[in-house]
């Protein structure tokens, strides 16, 4: 097994200088504190033939495809063929980042995940958003699964993974229900849809995301769900 970069090599170039990281455990307690010199924080969960082929061909698409959003650049037209580039690294990390840690079964199955590497097919169950994050010099991840019922034969389960680096932030939504769901609502000005559905405009967003703690209540809007049959 080989070693995944959480945050892509390719992103140092747009981020110089010493980082500072912290770590912090489900409950928010702190984990772990270091600094280096580059994005280093990685995990062994993906063989070195995947890392060094398919998955570096979607680093490489992403790197063309959101350099200018993570570097804060205006103007930037996102059009289709961008954002499917943008919605393949947002699956694969969010992937990786799914079978981080030992405590969990990993939400996306085996079957998916052999689908996504042979042909880059992105589950149906699968929903993304983008928006811009205003602060300078931050990356951001929150990965976490939610489970509940509304009856005792109607339970589901949902991943979401919230992702920023610079002035770009995306969010995967999977979800294990037969019902149709929806977040705490206050979010929506903010999320653009990147995937299933998408619309070509200009970025940034109108409004973006102005903090950390504003990233920190965006990640868990999923958290409480209104759900519809």
């Amino acid at each position: 097994m080989s070693r995944e970069h959480v945050w892509s090599d390719w992103i140092n170039e747009l981020a110089p200088g010493r980082k500072r990281f912290t770590k912090r455990g489900e409950k928010g307690e702190l984990l772990s504190e270091w600094s280096s010199l580059k994005l280093d924080v990685k995990a062994r969960v993906v063989c070195t033939p995947c890392n060094n082929g398919w998955m570096s061909d979607i680093d490489g698409g992403a790197k063309e495809a959101l350099s200018d959003l993570i570097a804060g650049k205006v103007d930037i037209v996102i059009d289709q063929s961008r954002a499917n580039s943008i919605a393949l690294f947002c699956f694969k990390t969010a992937a990786v980042l799914d079978l981080i840690g030992l405590n969990h079964k990993p939400f996306f199955s085996a079957a998916e995940r052999y689908a996504f590497r042979e042909s880059r097919a992105i589950p149906t169950n699968v929903k993304m958003w983008m928006a811009g994050f205003s602060p300078v010099g931050k990356g951001n991840i929150h990965s976490a699964s939610f489970a509940g019922s509304t009856s005792p034969v109607n339970q589901f389960r949902t991943y979401v993974c919230t992702y920023a680096a610079g002035h770009f932030i995306f969010q995967l939504v999977a979800a294990r229900t037969g019902r149709i769901f929806f977040p705490q609502q206050g979010f929506e000005p903010l999320a653009v849809p990147l995937w299933p559905s998408f619309r070509s405009f200009v970025w940034p967003p109108d409004l973006a995301i102005g903090s950390v703690q504003g990233f920190d209540s965006f990640s868990m809007r999923w958290k409480t769900v209104r759900i519809e049959d």
